[in-house]
């Protein structure tokens, strides 16, 4: 870590002098900080694992083809801008209702809670 009392005590001693020498030793000061923050914010990228997304993909995938910058409609074969969500394909889709209509059910089968039937909801146990 930088010694700021150091440079600090060699800004003191020097006040006396020119202020561009004391606007020199300011600015040797805050590049060296904001060299030592960069340093301890930015590790070497290499030290890093990549982070596995713990979210299973989105079923929108099975009526589109990704790319870096398009997605592709399986359905019509229109291209879109990727924006790196899902919600331009799925506006898309509801161009398609019979296709949209699939998707917004296997959509909502991976949220609902296991062991319930649909309709069946209670605040607390033994009450409906």
């Amino acid at each position: 870590f930088i010694q700021i009392k150091e440079v600090q005590g060699s800004i003191d001693s020097d006040s006396a002098g020119p202020s561009s020498d004391l606007d020199q030793k300011v600015n040797e000061l805050k590049n060296r900080i904001f060299e030592e923050c960069n340093r301890l914010i930015k590790p070497d990228m290499k030290d890093q694992m990549p982070r596995k997304s713990t979210r299973p993909p989105s079923k929108i995938w099975k009526w589109f083809v990704k790319t870096p910058t398009t997605l592709m409609c399986l359905v019509c074969k229109t291209q879109l801008r990727n924006c790196g969500n899902t919600t331009n394909a799925a506006f898309h889709l509801r161009k398609h209702p019979f296709h949209y209509q699939e998707f917004k059910r296997q959509s909502e089968e991976r949220f609902r809670p296991i062991g319930r039937q649909s309709g069946q909801h209670s605040l607390s146990p033994g009450v409906q």
